[in-house]
């Protein structure tokens, strides 16, 4: 972890991704901290790709 971070930040994250086809997609995320540890619950983004 940066050490500009700390557990009380969001930090801001993107990528590149291009979706094979024009469909609706749902992006699955899950954080880990400094100990490894997963967060419990994911969360969910939705993404509507068109032509």
């Amino acid at each position: 972890m940066c050490a500009a971070f700390n557990d009380n930040q969001n930090p801001i994250w993107t990528f590149g991704y291009t979706p094979a086809k024009a469909i609706f997609y749902v992006l699955r995320v899950r954080s880990v901290n400094d100990a490894g540890e997963h967060s419990p619950e994911s969360a969910f983004v939705e993404l509507q790709v068109d032509d």
